[in-house]
């Protein structure tokens, strides 16, 4: 029997960035504003949520770059032709392009690796499945092929940097705490970073925040394009009784200075201005 895909049709930005989410787990794509970039996140989403999100851009001489972190299940990625007089499509006729159509890329990722691929000159869809409870990080980047062969001069010194090919936000992962506040560091991929934010209001209540982005080794900053904000309220027995989506699509950055301290500068509200998270092994 033909399992059935469900399709998050939740538009919230204007075309150029454009983000579904799912409604089971954090699920989000960010594709840049020229079309030659999507970013995926995947937190503890279901089997079977898909996602898709605007348009990629792909010509002559292009090779798409595909860099993923895979911690638990697998993404499916797919990569299907917009056909032309057919760019808006609603729920159902995505659905139906995704699973009825001919891919130009139809790829299973799981673990940790960067792969590239030839994929023909065109306009795509571009898809993710999640397979089982999945939490991931993919990256799609298209460049010319003689870009994609020639590494830039900061990534060779990031590389002799870290000869041992070590993320450097290793260096900083754990929780750093300030008042009620907690931010909790992860390392994805080579040299980006997850970032939790949970700020509880009261015993029954508690803001969250979820973002990822690359770390500059330089400003020792993560900046971020696609975060999160929902506001949570629990039942006595610690259920999750309600859950409401404040803003997608967040903009800020984060900074370790060095005595070991983060500060976040968070664009949309300014919630942690003039605050200062200490590292706190201990913090639940």
């Amino acid at each position: 029997m033909k399992k059935h895909l469900k399709i998050c049709t939740v538009i919230i930005a204007a075309l150029g960035l454009l983000m579904l989410l799912a409604g089971c787990g954090e699920l989000a794509m960010e594709v840049s504003d020229d079309g030659r970039g999507a970013e995926i996140i995947a937190d503890s989403t279901d089997d079977g949520d898909l996602v898709t999100a605007g348009t990629l851009q792909i010509g002559e001489g292009d090779i798409l770059t595909v860099e993923y972190a895979v911690d638990e299940g697998a993404v499916n990625i797919k990569l299907v032709p917009v056909i032309e007089g057919e760019e808006d499509m609603d729920s159902d006729e995505l659905e139906e392009a995704v699973e009825g159509g001919d891919p130009a890329l139809d790829e299973t990722l799981s673990g940790n690796g960067t792969t590239e691929y030839a994929v023909a000159p065109g306009e795509y869809y571009v898809s993710a499945v999640m397979k089982g409870k999945t939490s991931a990080s993919v990256a799609l980047t298209v460049k010319k092929e003689d870009q994609a062969k020639e590494e830039p001069a900061e990534k060779k010194k990031s590389a002799e940097e870290n000869a041992d090919g070590q993320n450097p936000v290793m260096n900083f992962v754990g929780p750093y705490v300030c008042d009620r506040a907690k931010i909790m560091i992860e390392a994805r991929g080579k040299n980006k970073a997850k970032v939790v934010v949970t700020w509880g209001s009261s015993a029954s209540e508690m803001t969250k925040w979820t973002m990822s982005g690359p770390f500059d080794e330089e400003t020792r900053a993560i900046e971020y394009h696609n975060c999160v904000r929902k506001d949570l309220t629990y039942n006595e027995d610690g259920t999750v009784k309600s859950k409401e989506k404040v803003y997608v699509g967040g903009h800020g950055f984060l900074t370790f200075a060095e005595d070991g301290t983060l500060t976040w500068q968070e664009d949309q509200e300014h919630a942690a201005d003039g605050m200062t998270f200490e590292f706190n092994a201990d913090a639940k």
